[in-house]
């Protein structure tokens, strides 16, 4: 972040006309043409003069930055191609915002590129799907950073190999990502983890707890934008020393559609080449990739493809700090302390939950502490309101948002709309809940009811309180309040396998293509409830080993 601080202020001295002599320097800069300049290709004749490339990478987000680092690792000399369809918007994760802009930004960092069914709008409580970031870095500079490693049972319906290649790269993956379980150190941290290990059997669903796994780099949520611009300086210095390849990067360009018939990727900007060598990774979410190959193969228009997500519930609650044994820990320290926990559980040994917590002491609360908390909590999902902490300053603050997973086999779809002449739009969305989809959502609520008023209430819930309709109140919130209308963690539209039902093959490859991979989520065979980023690198760092061997 500093590098490219210094890196911005360079470009301006440069473009001043040696500070004013002799002539005036710029006085329009935009951020697309500051960042053309020092990072990414400014015209698209250089792009087409540059080819033929080895790898054209279709996104710039966690899979497109783990694909191109890997594979430059092993050959520096690799030609790489990353299409971006979005600008460059944010250096850094929105959480290292001033806070005026954490509440107001965020909400302006998602697009929804396909058309929802009247029935999923009509849905009692899940209705829309949160959608795509369109800017550079992608989902990496909004995202909640919890890397939580899925056992082997939590990936029950993987195909064997899958799941060992994930088990392989998980601790490759941990590193790139920068994932800690010990960002909180807290007395408290201490004192709520020994609590959760010595009373999870209370919770009957419950199979294991854990420190919250973050993602941080350098204090800070990670994203991969500071990670991929210098690895853009690393290969164009590798270049101009003849010993690598320079890493080009377009933005604002949209892939329409694919023909590997033709030799042709076409883009808003123009068309690509491609080369009996060049291999397309899409690495674009799991709605996107599905959408720009129904209209790139018609056989994948003929049918809706599969889809899966979480369903999502927020609770909120608060115990009297006086009334924990280890409270004299607690207010000794009189800056706010933040602890974070993982829960996962299962429902009758089938469909996963997990829980994620934030745990907040804050006895003494200054309006600093406040900004500071805004940059230091988990994520968005659990984060205490300004409103929630004002008035908790005597008691320790519990946020919990819990996710689920929904049936595979469901009445969930996608799948191609002929009424949008738009490529990039074209997509029906439908999400429906199945009875195995609201067991889970019953049984998950029930979970986390059953961890506060069990694990961490000293006496029983007799004291403990509940955020409920603005106020707090010893009564449960009901379901209509703590259930989230917004899905998370789409998936499972082109599934990987070898059943035959499969679209993805073992090695990533697009059944039925010669040189398109597939990355992320739109892999899962089935979707677990644990947070997906972590596998979903693992599993692109295998893809990156594999086609450079």
């Amino acid at each position: 972040m500093l590098h490219l601080c210094f890196l911005l202020a360079s470009f301006f001295y440069a473009c001043s006309g040696e500070f004013g002599f002799p002539h005036p320097g710029e006085q329009y800069p935009t951020s697309t043409s500051i960042m053309n300049d020092l990072f990414f290709v400014p015209s698209w004749d250089s792009v087409q003069q540059s080819g033929p490339f080895d790898y054209i990478i279709v996104g710039t987000g966690f899979c497109g930055y783990a694909f191109a680092a890997q594979i430059l690792e092993k050959n520096p000399h690799a030609k790489i191609l990353m299409l971006e369809r979005g600008p460059f918007f944010l250096p850094a994760h929105f959480q290292s915002l001033p806070l005026a802009l954490q509440g107001t930004v965020a909400a302006k960092l998602e697009s929804y590129p396909w058309t929802l069914t009247q029935a999923t709008a009509e849905s009692p409580y899940a209705k829309w799907v949160h959608g795509v970031a369109p800017f550079f870095g992608g989902r990496s500079t909004k995202w909640s950073g919890w890397c939580p490693r899925p056992t082997a049972q939590e990936m029950e319906g993987w195909h064997p190999s899958v799941i060992d290649a994930a088990g392989r790269y998980f601790e490759r993956a941990e590193r790139l990502l920068n994932v800690t379980n010990s960002f909180y150190r807290s007395a408290l941290q201490e004192e709520i983890m020994q609590l959760m290990h010595s009373r999870l059997h209370t919770v009957s669903s419950a199979t294991r707890v854990m420190p919250a796994p973050l993602s941080i780099e350098d204090g800070s949520k990670f994203s991969v934008v500071g990670s991929l611009l210098q690895l853009v300086l690393r290969q164009r210095t590798l270049a101009k020393q003849g010993h690598g390849a320079p890493l080009r990067i377009v933005i604002n360009c949209v892939v329409k559609r694919i023909s590997e018939s033709e030799g042709v990727l076409e883009t808003s900007k123009g068309e690509v080449t491609l080369s009996a060598r060049t291999r397309i990774v899409l690495a674009m979410g799991a709605i996107p990739p599905a959408t720009l190959l129904v209209n790139s193969i018609p056989a994948l228009a003929k049918a809706p493809l599969q889809f899966s997500s979480h369903l999502i519930s927020a609770i909120t609650a608060r115990v009297p700090r006086k009334e924990y044994p280890f409270a004299s820990r607690l207010d000794i320290q009189q800056t706010p302390q933040i602890g974070a926990f993982y829960l996962a559980g299962c429902v009758h040994g089938k469909l996963q939950f997990h829980i994620q917590a934030t745990v907040i002491s804050s006895p003494r609360l200054e309006s600093e502490d406040i900004i500071t908390m805004g940059h230091r909590m988990p994520d968005v999902l659990t984060s205490a309101t300004p409103e929630q902490l004002k008035q908790s300053k005597e008691y320790v603050l519990f946020v919990f948002a819990i996710l689920g997973e929904q049936e595979i086999k469901n009445s969930s779809w996608v799948r191609k709309n002929d009424k949008d002449p738009d490529l990039t739009t074209n997509i029906k969305l439908q999400i429906q809940q199945s009875r195995g989809d609201m067991e889970v959502w019953d049984a998950m609520e029930a979970g986390a009811f059953q961890v506060l008023e069990n694990i961490l209430s000293p006496n029983k819930s007799s004291s403990l309180q509940y955020w409920n309709k603005g106020k707090w109140t010893s009564q449960r919130p009901a379901k209509e309040l703590t259930r989230r209308p917004g899905c998370v963690h789409e998936g499972s539209s082109l599934p990987i396998g070898e059943d035959g039902n499969q679209l993805v093959d073992l090695d990533y490859r697009l059944a039925g293509s010669q040189n398109i991979y597939i990355t992320g989520a739109a892999l899962w065979p089935r979707s677990g409830s644990w947070n997906p980023t972590l596998t979903m690198v693992a599993l692109t760092l295998d893809l990156a080993d594999r086609l450079s061997n």
